[in-house]
């Protein structure tokens, strides 16, 4: 195997765990952003709580 054959074997391993970076990195964006809107909504009901108590 000459040093082309080992670059590009070294490439394709690499291409393979760049994907499998992408994807863990989407998963964890996608449940990061779920969270994100759930605390979201629930400080956004507090701050309409808050703000009701104060008017009255």
């Amino acid at each position: 195997m000459d040093v082309n054959e080992k670059n590009e074997k070294n490439e394709g391993k690499l291409d393979s765990k760049l994907q499998k970076m992408k994807e863990s990195g989407a998963e964890a964006w996608k449940e990061l952003k779920v969270g994100m809107e759930e605390a979201r909504n629930d400080l956004s009901k507090a701050m309409d709580k808050a703000a009701n108590r104060f008017r009255q």
